[in-house]
């Protein structure tokens, strides 16, 4: 299995641009690479992770489901998720 970290990867760019990245990232998921995202976009967090990883202040919050994720205000708040 590989990994890939990535930070940030859609900032400045545009709506296409981002797609089109999250394309790619969701191709080399399917080919069994584990790939791990950190954003503060809410429309790629929306959008595709199927688990999201809050953390604050170098310490791990909780790790669950997006949806739930999506769900919940208060870890909302606690991750900065400010959907628009």
């Amino acid at each position: 299995m590989k990994f890939l970290i990535i930070d940030e990867p859609t900032t400045g760019q545009d709506f296409l641009m981002i797609k089109g990245f999250m394309k790619i990232l969701q191709f080399l998921n399917a080919d069994n690479h584990t790939i791990i995202v950190v954003t503060h976009d809410p429309f790629v967090i929306s959008t595709y992770p199927r688990e999201v990883i809050i953390m604050s202040d170098g310490y791990l919050v909780k790790q669950l489901p997006t949806i739930e994720f999506l769900k919940n205000k208060e870890l909302q708040k606690i991750a900065a998720f400010n959907p628009a």
